[in-house]
């Protein structure tokens, strides 16, 4: 069984020490891998409902988010084995060929080690600040 866990790149806990610790201290005790997730903003009215919360809110620790990108690159520089991880990417917020160097470029400095989830995203803010257009809105023309 291979045993991974989330980096600290969200709320109080979103730390460039928390990363450091945490990130040797998984290589260390031999975890498999160290995942991130990403939230762009903590919209104050949002106009989509987060189905992780009862009221459709965001949880208190989505108001501070370390990229997760950037977050894994600072783990893999002081780590040398445990694998690292996105959780999940939207896909969308991102031109595709920068993404794809920025990924390439953690996956050869770490040697291997980067996984990568990528989805699509749900949040009407989200998809408004980085002016995408949601596959929902697209499909009954908006």
């Amino acid at each position: 069984m291979k045993i991974g866990f989330a980096l600290p790149n969200i709320g109080p806990v979103g730390t460039a020490e928390a990363v450091s610790k945490v990130a040797q201290r998984a290589e260390a005790l031999g975890y498999y891998s160290l995942w991130t997730v990403e939230r762009l903003l903590f919209p104050v009215k949002p106009q989509s409902a987060y189905a992780g919360m009862p009221d459709g809110s965001l949880p208190e620790p989505y108001k501070h988010v370390l990229d997760p990108l950037e977050a894994l690159t600072f783990a893999a520089a002081q780590t040398k084995k445990v694998t690292l991880g996105t959780s999940v990417l939207d896909i969308p917020y991102y031109n595709p060929v920068m993404l794809a160097r920025r990924l390439t470029t953690i996956d050869y400095l770490s040697n291997g080690r980067l996984r990568v989830g990528l989805g699509l995203g749900w949040s009407q803010d989200e998809m408004e600040a980085t002016r995408c257009r949601h596959e929902k809105t697209r499909r009954h023309g908006g």
